[in-house]
């Protein structure tokens, strides 16, 4: 193998046994199986197989991968997956979770804490993102660590590295008091990169009421423009705890305010939000708004509209097809 051009490859689940013999073993290059993977993601989401067949190949053979560029391509499929299941039942979201954590778990706690003197980059990176991962997917372990981290930071700064996933988490697990310390991190620091991370965390809170707050924060005074779109997509993706109905009602009844706040292609950004859901009522029903806007203002639009509402219908067409087979592949 070696990924040297611009191609897919599909391979029969023959190879595919033996591509993750060979990954086990390491025999592969860090590119190839890279490739493997973005192929095997990239033919799931074209239908041409289906997305449970992926996870079983990513279960059984990268449960040991020990490179941070491998990983990436591995939690962007597990990334989209897990947006697919956001308008299912809890105890879908659940035991996907529980394959998240049996995915990534093992690697993440051979890596273990970040060294006193710092560690090398690549696995600091990937320890990042691990932990993004796991806290996303309820890991006890790594909540724990999370909260560790927050608690302490005034004695021990938290890696910046870490930050992101450190704020999520305190969000998402400590209600209206995590959230109020998560603003208050933001009102005291003048770092851009800190407030940042700092916003875009407020969009994992899982009560409705919160991320009602959150929506208001982005579109008030305290946040710029380039900062407040990320936190209304954030939120948006966020529908298993009703951030979806807040970024669809946000649209339709503030949208003069929107011409008024986000300049160009930010507005643009926020538009193409409707692509987080997979409904196609709920797509349809978002472009139908768009034709009783002022026509300047639409076509202004229309571009991220048109991208939006084409990836809101295929993630429609893909749950669709293929949510029955993840489910058993959860079983």
């Amino acid at each position: 193998m070696h990924k040297g051009a611009f191609v897919r490859v599909r391979y029969d689940a023959a190879l595919l046994t033996k591509i993750a013999a060979a990954v086990r073993a390491q025999t592969i290059s860090n590119i190839d199986r890279w490739g493997v993977v973005a192929d095997q993601h990239a033919f799931a989401a074209a239908g041409q197989i289906s997305a449970a067949e992926v996870m079983t190949f990513l279960a059984s053979a990268f449960a040991e991968e020990p490179d941070v560029t491998v990983w990436c391509a591995i939690i962007n499929f597990e990334s989209s997956i897990k947006e697919l299941l956001q308008g299912q039942d809890e105890a879908v979201r659940a035991k996907f979770n529980a394959w998240c954590r049996a995915l990534y778990g093992g690697i993440f706690r051979k890596l273990g804490p970040i060294p006193a003197e710092g560690g090398n980059h690549r696995d600091n990176t990937l320890r990042a993102f691990l932990l993004g991962r796991l806290t996303s997917a309820d890991d006890a372990d790594a909540v724990a660590m999370c909260h560790a981290y927050f608690d302490n930071r005034a004695t021990t700064p938290i890696p910046a590295d870490l930050r992101n996933a450190v704020y999520a988490t305190i969000v998402k697990t400590r209600g209206a008091a995590g959230w109020e310390a998560v603003v208050a991190v933001y009102d005291s620091t003048t770092e851009a990169m800190e407030k940042a991370r700092c916003l875009r965390s407020l969009a994992a809170a899982k009560d409705a009421a919160l991320l009602k707050r959150t929506m208001d924060f982005a579109m008030s005074d305290k946040v710029r423009a380039q900062d407040a779109f990320w936190v209304i997509l954030g939120v948006a993706a966020n529908q298993s705890n009703g951030g979806g109905a807040l970024f669809l009602s946000l649209v339709k009844t503030q949208w003069a305010t929107l011409w008024e706040k986000f300049p160009g292609m930010i507005l643009g950004h926020v538009v193409k939000g409707i692509g987080a859901f997979a409904d196609p009522a709920v797509a349809d029903d978002f472009a139908a708004f768009f034709d009783t806007i002022d026509a300047k203002q639409k076509a202004s639009v229309n571009m991220s509209l048109q991208q939006g509402l084409e990836e809101a219908k295929h993630k429609a067409a893909w749950i669709a097809r293929d949510l029955a087979a993840i489910v058993k592949a959860l079983e």
